[in-house]
């Protein structure tokens, strides 16, 4: 008799167990309890939902399908959208804090496949994440080294994976059918591709300034991002008042406005302004080139200098910020909260949630109770 092999072995090992299983009698599945919170009205499932955190609200919206339709609104909420830093000008919400919505919402939703990353704000796949990284608290957790958050403008934030999604469109030599790529337009120089982007920053005391935004490979085999501020040229008080515009984590461009130099190369990351006037328009030009690292995989130290400062390095990015901060006293407050104020307030807000959440368990057993009335 011929000896079989093992492969052929476990195949009929396998088709044995499952005509086992088919030929056993199977137990009929239990019927399962009707939920309750669905029975009620829309407006008394809305009025509950006041009573419930963001969080908590998002978390129930994704239970079932007709909750997910009903509390569309709290999954649109400003507070759950990624962070950009020069547009919401907060820095407290921009980092790995607990007292966020968006990363308390985050840290809810992790699961055996999906872990939160410190770093990218994001939840990224855990086989993406190194073994000694998923030890770590989250606040502390990174999905590979040297990843960060690039600011280039208010409409644009970039991690470590869209600058690999960047590489591979600039690289493709094939022109697109459609000259989008997210915020960019796709366009042609010389035969090599680029990206482009335009947007308007509108400060809180009504000072505006245009940006203009080129992605490129350059020479080196690098991302280069090519960007054009274009400011009113005002008075020194007005640009002490004015908020920073930061070409760079570590460079202030209002600052540079009201001085006579025309050129600065920071000497952390490297970047490169250039300043220029145009008297007839009474504006102020800049030029700005940073270069954000290479193609290969992880990042690379060149990308984490160009990254906003988060983590311990947070202290140092207060002092970019002693100019707004100093405007919001000068404004009595009128600008909104900060780092301290802020996280207060959210400290507040949870215990009030904590508070709100006790006064809701109590109304869902009396509904709970009065409905096991009507469906014993």
């Amino acid at each position: 008799m011929p000896r079989l092999s093992h492969a052929h072995l476990n195949s009929l090992k396998h088709w044995h167990l499952k005509w086992l299983h088919s030929a056993l009698p199977t137990r009929p599945p239990k019927p399962q309890k009707p939920c309750l919170l669905l029975y009620l009205d829309k407006a008394v499932l809305i009025a509950i939902g006041e009573y419930v955190s963001l969080v908590d609200q998002v978390c129930l919206s994704l239970s079932c399908k007709k909750l997910y339709l009903m509390l569309k609104e709290s999954r649109e909420n400003k507070d759950l959208e990624f962070p950009r830093l020069l547009d919401l000008r907060i820095p407290i919400l921009c980092v790995n804090s607990p007292d966020v919505p968006r990363n308390q919402l985050l840290l809810r939703l992790e699961n055996r496949q999906w872990s939160y990353c410190a770093e990218c704000l994001m939840l990224h796949p855990r086989r993406e994440f190194r073994k000694v990284s998923l030890r770590r608290p989250p606040s502390q957790r990174a999905c590979t080294d040297f990843a960060g958050i690039v600011d280039l403008c208010p409409c644009i934030a970039l991690t470590v994976r869209d600058r690999e999604r960047i590489f591979e469109r600039l690289k493709s030599a094939v022109r697109p059918d459609r000259n989008e790529f997210g915020p960019f337009n796709c366009f042609f120089v010389n035969g090599e591709a680029s990206l482009g982007h335009s947007c308007a920053r509108n400060g809180r005391l009504r000072d505006e300034a245009s940006v203009v935004v080129h992605l490129r490979i350059n020479t080196s085999g690098e991302l280069e991002a090519i960007l054009r501020y274009t400011l009113p040229d005002c008075s020194m008080d007005a640009h002490v008042l004015a908020e920073p515009i930061f070409a760079c984590p570590h460079q202030d461009l209002q600052s540079l406005a009201c001085t006579d130099k025309t050129t600065k190369v920071c000497s952390r990351c490297e970047t490169f302004i250039f300043k220029s006037m145009a008297p007839a328009e009474n504006l102020i030009v800049f030029e700005v080139i940073r270069c954000l690292g290479s193609v290969p995989w992880p990042a690379d130290p060149v990308w984490m200098n160009q990254c906003r400062l988060s983590g311990h390095w947070y202290s140092h990015n207060e002092l970019y910020w002693w100019r707004s901060q100093e405007l919001e006293r000068n404004m009595q407050g009128e600008l909104g909260q900060w780092e301290r104020s802020y996280c207060l307030q959210q400290r507040a807000l949870l215990q009030k949630e904590r508070e709100a959440a006790q006064r809701l368990l109590l109304l869902n057993t009396a509904l709970l109770n009065s409905l096991s009335v009507i469906w014993p």
